[in-house]
């Protein structure tokens, strides 16, 4: 990203992360806590995998995914691990159903 280094206070990610493939995920973590203030929080809202595997309503969603990408460009992933494995410690989550059908995860946290 062309910021400078701990720029921001604060970076917000809604329905995004999940857009990177899954080895780009780290990446784009650690370009995040580049340009994040050492205090800076960030708050990712996501579709999550975790505790989900087995809901049918998220696998329909990924094979529509996978199937018509245009779509459905995003996709369930491992919200709270992602981040964590990126370098941050997590703050504060919440999960919430979008239209009684999917799961919405909320996640701040903070480089660590």
């Amino acid at each position: 990203m062309p910021y400078n280094n701990q720029m921001f206070d604060v970076v917000y990610l809604a329905s995004t992360l999940e857009l990177f493939d899954t080895p780009d995920i780290p990446k784009v973590l650690h370009e995040i806590k580049r340009v994040l203030k050492s205090t800076g929080r960030i708050c990712v809202v996501s579709i999550p995998k975790e505790n989900h595997e087995n809901s049918i309503i998220l696998r329909m969603y990924e094979w529509f995914h996978k199937a018509f990408p245009k779509y459905a460009s995003c996709r369930p992933i491992y919200v709270e691990d992602s981040i964590k494995e990126g370098g941050y410690n997590i703050i504060k989550t919440e999960e919430l159903m979008m239209d009684g059908l999917f799961p919405m995860k909320i996640v701040v946290a903070k480089p660590t």
